[in-house]
């Protein structure tokens, strides 16, 4: 059986949690479970008992290895040092699924004490476990990556000999039927009603603040409507405060509790245009609304590489803003010139919402999807038992950290 895990008490939307309802959903309705490892608190936890889904809960804070066995499979979306710590001798298969473009490469990173680097991810150590834990995952078919952004850092890493586009697996999501595609509305006298999808991450809240300043700066004749759709207003609200003081042609409105049919709905009714990452744009697309990706990045002083999610190539919809210039070179549009083309005319707009449907539902559509991904999975070989190289990295690790740490509070105290 399939093994979900996810370690939140939040029970907030995100891009992993929406992973896991959608399939969840497919094994239901074709008469499976799964298990899913995670509180009761949790997004995933809410939405899959309301949706009445066929799983097993199991409590993350209790004993939950009693509850896998080896003829289980568990879905790595990441989580690999607590999931080995508690399930390295249940001998279940492992499915390793890479969410966040790093996590394979930076996995066994080191942080060097006392010193200001932060962790090292490049020294002969970290790459060496790296490289091991490539192998074992290519020999037995049991890693793939939701876009091309993984494949041309694990290129950079030196790893690219393990993987390569065959090794790509899209994000899923479900496709409504086309949605009729809305009127522009008459700037003269209304304004244009855009969104921002995403969690009040920093790394998300930062691409935010530099629309806002972009859209400022352009000085339109017309008035801008952002609506920002997050999981926590407040915090959003207090990132927007600290860095804009004032953008005068632009209203914005939070709203912190959409998502699954709401969310579907609001933008269907309510947005011209959707900027954001990651899901949030096949959220967009879905609902046949022209779809803009921006990337990660920490200062509202990086600019965004606005472009349109359609011509991404490999499922790619969002790159760190620190790897793009070394690694991924996305091509992107002028802010203005964008905006001119899609409200050309109605006829132009309309072109560009039929081309962010037909991108979603050629590239992410779960029904097609569905059968190749239990075909991989099917024939993923590796066990989590082979990764017991990792686990001792990672026990060792925690070790020094521990010491290091009991060294420095002790010098603090002299």
């Amino acid at each position: 059986m399939i093994v979900f895990y996810f370690d939140t008490a939040l029970a907030t939307p995100g891009g992993v949690q929406t992973l896991i309802i959608n399939i969840t959903r497919k094994f239901t309705d074709r008469g499976e479970g799964v298990k899913i490892i995670t509180r009761k608190s949790s997004f995933v936890y809410q939405v899959a008992a309301k949706k009445n889904l066929n799983f097993q809960f199991i409590n993350i804070d209790e004993q939950f290895e009693d509850f896998v066995t080896a003829d289980d499979i568990i879905i790595l979306f990441g989580f690999f040092e607590p999931i080995l710590k508690r399930l390295i001798d249940t001998n279940a298969r492992i499915f390793f699924w890479s969410v966040a473009t790093t996590t394979l490469v930076f996995i066994f990173g080191i942080r060097i004490p006392f010193t200001s680097r932060g962790v090292n991810n490049s020294n002969f150590l970290s790459r060496t476990y790296a490289k091991k834990l490539a192998r074992l995952l290519s020999a037995s078919r049991s890693g793939y990556f939701m876009d091309q952004t993984h494949i041309s850092v694990i290129d950079h890493f030196g790893l690219k000999t393990y993987f390569d586009e065959r090794n790509l697996l899209p994000v899923p999501v479900f496709i409504p039927n086309p949605v009729h595609v809305k009127q522009l509305p008459d700037l003269a006298n209304s304004p244009l009603h855009i969104a921002y999808l995403g969690r009040s991450e920093e790394w998300k809240v930062f691409p935010c603040l530099r629309l806002i300043l972009d859209i400022d700066q352009m000085k339109s004749a017309f008035d801008w409507h952002l609506h920002i759709i997050t999981e926590d207003e407040i915090r959003f609200r207090d990132f927007v405060a600290k860095y804009i003081s004032d953008a005068a042609h632009i209203t914005i409105t939070y709203h912190s509790a959409l998502s699954g049919d709401k969310l579907d709905t609001f933008l269907m009714e309510n947005i011209h245009v959707l900027f954001g990452m990651g899901i949030s744009l096949l959220e967009g697309c879905k609902a046949s609304i022209p779809s803009i990706v921006v990337d990660p990045c920490y200062s509202h002083e990086t600019p965004n590489a606005y472009r349109f999610v359609y011509n991404e190539a490999g499922f790619v919809l969002s790159c760190p803003s620190w790897l793009s210039t070394d690694i991924y070179k996305p091509a992107s549009h002028n802010l203005p010139d964008l905006f001119d083309d899609i409200l050309k005319e109605q006829e132009t707009y309309e072109a560009y919402c039929r081309r962010s449907y037909d991108y979603v539902n050629k590239n992410h559509n779960i029904d097609p999807w569905f059968p190749m991904f239990v075909n991989l999975i099917d024939n993923a070989t590796a066990r989590i038992s082979q990764m017991k190289f990792a686990n001792r990295f990672f026990k060792t690790r925690r070790w020094f950290y521990n010491v290091f740490e009991s060294l420095a509070g002790r010098v603090k105290s002299l």
